[in-house]
């Protein structure tokens, strides 16, 4: 007698059979409902309906950069305002930070005055935050005296000289100009300028003195312009 092999149609019809007739009891012990009847990872993409899974789905923070396929997330997947600055790396930071430039001054239109001679004095100051900067700074200074006549002729020191030095997180730049000469003042302004990249805030000096003479300063100011980068180039010879 030939062997009779039931074909998987009909042995679908009749488990689909047998549980319709024992009721829901019966069905219950066959469908699947809960997580324990799954065994750990038998299931794949493939056994989940596509987009039948929502964020509701998933734990909170249970997803990391290695669950992800690269180029799968996009702008459109991210909601707006939700990323901020202190989101993203340091460099990634300062960089952004400084797309489209924006400058910060600050200003000193008189003062100090009647500064005593060989004493450096700060005559001017800005904070700023992290970021690569272009500083700028410049202050007229003023030797003062009124003797022109032969005193000052005899004296031993006849020239003034003023000198400023603009400094921040150890980078300096100093300008040096005669401010007083026998029988004349000659006020001078002193220009600097460097490039700077700070990993945190810092504080950009201006500071000022003049050699053997009493002296004052007016019209002080220090510009920073915030950049997206800089390269500086020593050179030699």
């Amino acid at each position: 007698m030939q062997n009779f092999r039931p074909s998987p149609a009909l042995v679908v019809s009749i488990v689909a059979l047998v549980v319709a007739c024992a009721g829901t009891a019966t069905a219950a012990s066959v469908l699947i409902t809960s997580s324990s009847q799954v065994k750990a990872g038998s299931l794949n993409g493939s056994d989940i309906k596509n987009s039948s899974l929502t964020g509701l789905d998933i734990k909170n923070k249970s997803l990391r950069g290695g669950d992800l396929s690269d180029n799968t997330v996009t702008g459109r997947q991210i909601r707006a305002d939700t990323i901020t600055a202190e989101d993203l790396a340091p460099a990634v930071r300062n960089t952004l930070r400084g797309e489209g430039l924006t400058a910060t001054e600050a200003v000193r239109r008189s003062g100090p005055e009647a500064r005593p001679a060989n004493v450096p004095a700060t005559i001017g100051k800005l904070d700023l935050q992290p970021g690569t900067y272009l500083v700028l700074a410049k202050s007229t200074i003023t030797a003062d005296t009124t003797n022109f006549g032969l005193g000052e002729l005899l004296r031993a020191n006849k020239t003034g000289s003023a000198e400023c030095v603009l400094e921040m997180a150890g980078e300096q730049d100093h300008a040096r100009q005669a401010v007083i000469t026998p029988g004349s003042v000659a006020p001078a302004t002193l220009n600097m300028q460097f490039t700077r990249t700070v990993d945190a805030a810092a504080p950009v000096t201006l500071s000022c003195s003049v050699n053997d003479f009493q002296w004052r300063a007016s019209d002080t100011s220090i510009t920073a312009v915030k950049l997206s980068g800089t390269t500086r180039v020593d050179t030699t010879g």
